[in-house]
């Protein structure tokens, strides 16, 4: 149901393999960055990585080194399952929404992870790791991630129209920058009732969200880097600190649902901020100067790989997944508390 191969023609009239994905097809850049992530976590076969990415590949994450070695390595010493639900893209940048199981021990994390391409290969990663709350325990009752209902969820009447995602990936900048910098924004004017929340430690409604804004107090830092888009899904990559939350810094993800020029519903990943000299792979978890890094991708170079080029059709069960360690230290940060883009944060 999730993967079926077929050939479409591409808006641009250029022919492209379109690869089915829920409710909706994935481009070949977002093809390509999904099947090689669920192949190597399916797989744990470490020779993926020599194919798939780049030799010179780039780490954020804070606990893996530089390089391919250091991916080797950590998939060669875990067991995770990897159950993916959203994915974006903006040109040559995917984006991935993930819940992650330990198989061993059956923990949870909720993960966004970013990715670059280029020349064929994933080139530079980031991500936000966040402890997964059972739905049974966060404060709207909704579960920070459910994969399966994500995929089949997209807006397909938006799926394609370049000129209102690009639309909605602006619009969701200027919501988070003037919600948490300017007092007297109204949340109203960016966001819907009924407003659906997914941050563990925040309630439904756009009531909810004033509420938890006005706990958050002054922006003393704030910072929007990466952006993706698919359909009326909106990815936003970001670092800040609040007064409200003692001022310590967190890098986070924030998922906005958009409908017209307003966002309806929220998910978020949020980890406290590791300083580069503690980085092991002595990169920053975000930069503003990220976003000089998006450019325009030829799409021909890029297309499903492994089982899922051959494969002509898959159920979900056999393409996802079922089991983890998480590498990756999981910290839940004061910013987990936030909820829309509370938890939005990044340099001055």
């Amino acid at each position: 149901m999730i993967a079926t191969l077929l050939v479409v023609c591409a808006a641009s009239s250029v022919s492209a393999v379109g690869f089915s994905y829920g409710n909706i097809e994935l481009n070949n850049v977002e093809a390509f960055v999904y099947t090689a992530v669920k192949t190597l976590f399916d797989n744990r076969d470490v020779s993926l990585v020599d194919k798939y990415w780049s030799p010179g590949y780039i780490q954020h994450n804070p606990s893996i080194p530089n390089g391919i070695d250091g991916l080797k390595s950590f998939i060669s010493t875990s067991n995770i399952s990897y159950d993916i639900g959203f994915v974006a893209s903006n040109k040559n940048i995917v984006s991935l929404h993930v819940l992650a199981t330990d198989r061993p021990t059956g923990n949870q994390s909720v993960i966004v992870d970013w990715f670059r391409v280029e020349n064929g290969q994933i080139a530079e990663h980031w991500d936000t790791i966040q402890t997964a709350v059972p739905a049974s325990k966060t404060a709207s009752g909704n579960p920070m991630a459910d994969p399966e209902t994500e995929r089949n969820s997209y807006n397909t009447s938006l799926c394609g129209d370049l000129a209102v995602e690009s639309a909605e990936r602006a619009r969701a900048v200027e919501a988070l920058t003037q919600l948490l910098t300017n007092s007297s924004a109204k949340a109203s004017d960016y966001l819907q009732d009924p407003y659906i929340q997914h941050n563990p430690n925040a309630g439904n409604g756009v009531a909810a969200f004033e509420s938890f804004r006005a706990f958050l107090g002054q922006a003393t830092e704030y910072g929007t880097g990466l952006t993706t888009v698919k359909c009326d899904i909106v990815f936003m990559h970001t670092r800040g600190a609040f007064s409200g939350t003692g001022g310590a810094a967190s890098v986070t993800t924030d998922i906005y649902r958009a409908k017209g020029d307003k966002f309806v519903e929220h998910w978020d990943v949020v980890q406290d901020e590791t300083p580069v000299a503690n980085s092991v792979s002595g990169n920053p978890m975000f930069s503003t100067d990220e976003v000089g890094l998006i450019h325009d991708v030829d799409q021909s170079q890029y297309g499903p790989v492994g089982k899922f080029a051959t494969t002509s059709s898959s159920s979900s069960s056999s393409i996802l997944p079922s089991g983890g360690t998480i590498y990756y230290s999981a910290a839940t940060s004061r910013r987990g508390m936030m909820p829309f883009g509370f938890v939005r944060f990044l340099w001055k």
